[in-house]
């Protein structure tokens, strides 16, 4: 047999232990450093085994999988929120379909890991002195459940993105949590210890659905600009927008942002 059409299985049912795992690692895409380091062998044994078996053919494959993908499940909802927010859907060189999220909160990203299975690490560079976190994750199943609930045209979202319909209370909580980890921010307001809400989006469609959706959680005091910007500002509104946001499985998402809200939710409940 040619050993270099051998298949990845093929492959490792002829190799010793520590063989299989120097391909793991390499098919993995760690560093030979840090496969020598973590073996405690030198760089001759990973490039002996490499060209061996041919395994640069190996290394476009798709690694990565998701063992949960389940839109009935309100957790996968604070995906999909974040995903309308931050996440890009594009098509790779190899015709894979592929959902990327670059963020400056690693938790997030974590979290998406936890509600998804998903079994690729969160990789990370610096931009200045700021760490920058992302994951690719090219899984059949979840772009399909994606374009499905998303629309099919979403590969170039950030002006046509549309407003899903979403199924239940518990559902809304959490995609709203995914959008605002990744479009929202709560400002500082003039009297301490409370806070002003804002979102951006620039899909027209999008933001006026989302708008509509805040007044029937709020009632009053959402203000829309410009078909784009949307502010929350009274503490009473806010105090609303938080208890409904963190109303569901509360520690799922951006740390920072959840103590925020936390936060305004103590001093209003203090206060009245």
């Amino acid at each position: 047999m040619d050993i270099a059409n051998l298949t990845i299985e093929e492959i490792k049912e002829r190799c010793t232990e520590q063989e299989n795992k120097i391909i793991e690692m390499y098919l993995n895409r760690d560093t030979q450093k840090k496969i020598c380091e973590t073996l405690s062998i030198g760089r001759y044994t990973i490039d002996r085994l490499v060209k061996k078996y041919s395994l640069v053919r190996f290394r476009d494959r798709k690694l990565s999988y998701c063992s949960n993908v389940n839109p009935e499940e309100p957790e996968f909802w604070y995906f999909l929120g974040l995903f309308a927010s931050d996440g890009n859907l594009y098509l790779k060189s190899n015709s894979v379909d592929t959902i990327q999220f670059t963020l400056d909160d690693k938790d997030a990203l974590e979290s998406i890991k936890d509600i998804l299975g998903f079994n690729n690490e969160i990789k990370y560079y610096k931009r200045g002195n700021k760490m920058r976190w992302y994951v690719s994750i090219s899984d059949a199943s979840l772009i399909k459940a994606v374009k499905d609930i998303m629309g099919s045209d979403c590969y170039r979202k950030t002006f046509s993105l549309k407003f899903p319909n979403i199924p239940n209370t518990e559902c809304l909580s959490m995609f709203l949590r995914g959008f605002f980890d990744g479009d929202g921010s709560f400002s500082v307001s003039a009297i301490k210890g409370f806070y002003n809400f804002k979102i951006y989006c620039a899909s027209p469609q999008f933001v006026q659905a989302l708008y509509a959706t805040l007044v029937s959680i709020i009632n009053k005091g959402v203000h829309l600009y410009k078909e784009a910007f949307i502010e929350i500002n009274s503490q009473e509104n806010v105090y609303k927008l938080c208890k409904f946001l963190y109303s569901y499985n509360p520690t799922i998402g951006i740390a920072r942002k959840r103590e925020r809200a936390m936060q305004h939710i103590r001093n209003y409940e203090l206060k009245i």
